[in-house]
């Protein structure tokens, strides 16, 4: 029986073959093929956790191998050209995938497999239920007990970076939204009822930030917080999604006062009520006051999307809501586009869908062809990131123009001495 040869990046892409394997092909050969189709000067290859030698050929080395003959490709420090492509990232959770979808509507919108689509797992090219994502030089993505970091790269597959793992006093047990600010990673995990940071350039070290007292309904606890964010003044904003509401955390070294900034008043689909707050984003405007800031909340049990003013107790609402035609199907996700748009991952739809200024109508733009692993297809659609340029990181990282109503700016360089596998 012939052999065929398969070269993998980490994140699950196939980059090459599978094609026949051809016995007297130099490894030298191989190589200088994959440098010429990833457009650079050299890779190596692993094969079972080790580098394979840079002399013999393929039968020589790969001899005892049986039908497919899968290799990993590993580029050093000097190849790396780190790039988040333009679109529309979705996580779902069903099929363990980060998918990119295009920016402009689409009479059959495709997905292209950013991460995953492997089944669950902790293997190679495999995501265990992705929840939140977010975008800053590196794309996030939180996971069964972890929070792992990729660079994409401008031929499409990513690399990896660190992997955070929690610690003993501050655990991953469901982490679940995410967001950066000035050089932190913030992550608020739903089962430790806490939310934490983590350094960007040190994944072991990390500070509480709210929570951490159990769960409870006291202004100083949080109940199964799913999402966070941080203001320009470095305010941090969580969805308490048990106990129905949104707070506002002070930053570092500011007033200890923790106040409700939307909800708190039971669960209801009242006005001054929300039900099942599961996301947000936030909404500035120019200034450092935490006034020009309007929360804009993601309810799963009221099917709808509301936006609460500074100092007002009653919400505007946006989109959806009990009763209405069209209606939301399972709201898990927001994000905001520069051009007032409200994008909205539907998880029990398997769709996203785009709501302009002023129209009583959405725009599928994911999905929405049942529930399914197809490239037109999403199962479980929960995270979203808009990215609207061509975005990169690395020595001289240019700053991520990233549209989702989340994160002010901040980078992630990849270190000099930085060797990945891909």
């Amino acid at each position: 029986m012939s052999k065929m040869l398969q070269v993998r990046a980490m994140s699950g892409q196939v980059l090459w073959g599978p094609q026949e394997l051809d016995p007297l092909m130099s490894l030298e050969e191989l190589k200088q093929q994959l440098a010429r189709s990833m457009a650079v000067d050299s890779v190596e290859l692993l094969w079972e956790d080790a580098l394979l030698p840079t002399d013999g050929t393929l039968s020589n080395v790969l001899g005892r191998c049986e039908c497919l003959v899968e290799l990993t490709l590993v580029l050093r420090a000097e190849e790396l050209r780190p790039q988040i492509p333009p679109g529309l990232y979705i996580s779902e959770l069903n099929n363990h995938r980060l998918s990119r979808w295009t920016l402009a509507p689409a009479t059959t919108p495709t997905a292209t497999v950013v991460l995953g689509g492997l089944g669950r797992g902790q293997q190679l090219g495999q995501l265990a239920g992705p929840r939140g994502i977010c975008g800053e030089g590196a794309i996030y993505v939180a996971e069964q007990q972890k929070v792992s970091c990729w660079y994409p790269q401008s031929k499409g597959f990513c690399i990896p970076g660190d992997i955070f793992l929690g610690t003993k006093t501050l655990p991953f047990l469901e982490p679940s939204g995410l967001c950066v600010h000035d050089g932190w990673l913030y992550v608020a995990d739903s089962k430790t009822h806490m939310v934490s940071r983590w350094m960007l350039k040190d994944a072991s070290v990390g500070q509480l930030v709210a929570g951490g007292q159990g769960p409870g309904d006291a202004l100083e606890q949080l109940n199964r917080p799913t999402a966070v964010a941080v203001d320009a003044a470095g305010r941090v904003y969580v969805s308490d999604f048990g106990n129905d509401r949104v707070v506002r955390w002070p930053g570092q070294g500011r007033s200890p006062w923790v106040e409700v900034v939307a909800g708190g008043r039971g669960e209801g689909d009242g006005l001054e009520q929300l039900a099942g707050p599961v996301a947000l984003a936030l909404q500035e405007t120019k200034g450092k006051s935490a006034d020009t800031v309007a929360i804009v909340v993601c309810e799963m049990g009221n099917q709808r999307i509301t936006q609460w003013w500074p100092g007002q107790t009653r919400c505007e609402l946006l989109v959806g809501g009990p009763g209405t035609c069209p209606e939301l199907e399972g709201p898990q996700g927001v994000a905001l586009d520069e051009d007032g748009s409200i994008w909205v991952t539907e998880k029990s739809g398997n769709r996203v869908t785009r709501w302009r200024p002023g129209n009583s109508h959405g725009e599928v733009m994911a999905g929405g062809k049942g529930r399914g692993d197809n490239l037109d297809q999403l199962n479980g659609p929960l995270g979203i990131l808009l990215v609207k340029k061509n975005t990169s990181a690395g020595r001289g990282a240019a700053e991520l123009d990233v549209e989702k109503g989340l994160l002010p700016e901040s980078s992630r360089y990849v270190g000099e001495d930085f060797v990945c596998v891909i």
